[in-house]
């Protein structure tokens, strides 16, 4: 069960077509969706992929704080995807050969490399008898400062304004529960687009092409700075508000708010829940949550609509008050 091959994206003659092997994407299809690099890529990636039922494996940060219900049924169900829907499977690896860099830069400008924890695993800590675990991006020991970076649509960099993502908070603190030793006093998201990268703490300029003064894009935060060029071209600059770190005691009692759903993901990956057999009242509708309210019910909750059209379906028979839908004035921080 999980990913099983690419599906043709809509538009394309052979739009709906399933296809198990590389080769009906790259030798019987005369128009691909992707250019054959990336394509080649995003399917080197994904092909074959099958997630493993461990009893050992840890309950990843990175599942806690996304969608429970997206990750529990993407072990439990076949599904296709389409290339462009799996691009983000690649990104990450600009992040890797960026790190790759910095580590060489350490040595070449003779720091020294046990100050800087790159790409760490930490844990597996236990959550009650769920063990927890996760990968961190960058900590520097002697700023006592980490560093994660995230992409990020160009639309999605003015929603930043009023401080990060929600779930990249999350995220970032319990790394710091995860290994409790390391002092952290300070958080740093990067969101990197194609276009620019802007960090929390940081300056952001905003753009806006409009012959009467724009009105703020942030009731919360308002612009530092904004004046008019050419009378119709107005920038803006907006100071971006800091993650928050948590002390130890919020730490606690939000990390334990999710155990119910950590325990949940646990036994999926341990192959204790098959869908073959489980009823659809079963307590796989406990799976879902708004991040922004961990620990308490599950009360405006909202899909993203990430996911592949077989996830969907069986979501919809956990929570029929999904309907996949997105409001017009959210689509943006998709």
């Amino acid at each position: 069960m999980g990913l099983v091959g690419f599906r043709c994206p809509k538009g394309s003659k052979t739009e709906g077509t399933n296809n198990r092997n590389a080769d009906a994407c790259f030798n019987q299809c005369d128009r691909q969706c992707l250019a054959e690099p990336l394509l080649h890529a995003i399917w080197s990636s994904n092909a074959g992929y099958k997630p493993s039922f461990d009893p050992t494996e840890a309950v990843t940060i990175t599942r806690l704080v996304g969608c429970h219900t997206q990750h529990g049924l993407s072990r439990l169900v076949d599904y296709f995807d389409t290339p462009k829907n799996l691009y983000y499977s690649i990104r990450g690896k600009i992040f890797h050969r960026l790190m790759e860099d910095y580590q060489n830069g350490i040595l070449e400008r003779g720091l020294d490399p046990s100050d800087f924890r790159i790409e760490e695993r930490w844990g597996p800590r236990m959550l009650g008898d769920v063990p927890i675990g996760g990968r961190i991006d960058l900590h520097i020991n002697s700023a006592n400062t980490r560093y994660s970076w995230k992409t990020i649509g160009d639309k999605g960099l003015e929603y930043l304004k009023d401080g990060p993502k929600q779930d990249h908070v999350l995220q970032e603190n319990f790394y710091s529960w995860l290994n409790p030793e390391v002092k952290t006093s300070r958080i740093v998201i990067v969101y990197m687009s194609m276009m620019e990268t802007v960090e929390t703490g940081g300056l952001f300029t905003v753009t806006k092409y409009q012959k009467s003064q724009p009105k703020d894009i942030s009731e919360n935060h308002p612009a530092l700075k904004q004046w008019n060029q050419n009378g119709y071209k107005w920038t803006l600059i907006y100071q971006i508000p800091d993650c928050p770190v948590f002390k130890p005691a919020l730490l606690e009692k939000t990390i334990g708010g999710i155990y119910p759903q950590a325990k949940l993901l646990w036994r999926i990956q341990n192959g204790r829940i098959d869908l073959r057999t489980a009823p659809e009242s079963s307590e796989l509708t406990n799976l879902a949550y708004d991040p922004g309210s961990i620990g308490e019910k599950n009360e405006g909750w909202r899909c993203r609509d990430y996911c592949p059209e077989e996830i969907k379906n069986k979501c919809k028979l956990y929570h029929p008050e999904n309907q996949h839908n997105v409001p017009e004035n959210q689509q943006n921080e998709l």
